[in-house]
């Protein structure tokens, strides 16, 4: 697993809670409020091979290939993912909802 490839693949959704919702909603990425597993940033790294939870200020990160004899990677929430999240949770992209 190449955090740096999945660090640049997040910052190239966008730069603003908007972009990011727009270039999720164009690649089919919808999730569920407030589940860290089932959210549209998890679902666009699954489609990555790689399982994800996504908190607040960090996202955990396993290979599908590795889910359950690994510790998960940590990365640091970049902080235009993190502004959409809580948007996301908050309501404000019905369109990106299952």
């Amino acid at each position: 697993m190449d955090i740096d490839k999945i660090v640049n693949s997040l910052m190239e959704l966008g730069n603003t809670k908007k972009e990011i919702a727009d270039k999720l909603k164009e690649m089919g990425c919808k999730g569920v409020r407030n589940s860290l597993a089932s959210c549209p940033i998890a679902i666009f790294l699954f489609k990555q091979d790689v399982y994800a939870r996504v908190f607040a200020d960090t996202i955990r990160l396993w290979p599908k290939e590795a889910l359950t004899i690994r510790s998960p990677e940590l990365l640091r929430t970049p902080k235009p993912i993190c502004d959409f999240v809580y948007h996301f949770d908050d309501g404000d992209f019905p369109e990106l909802e299952v």
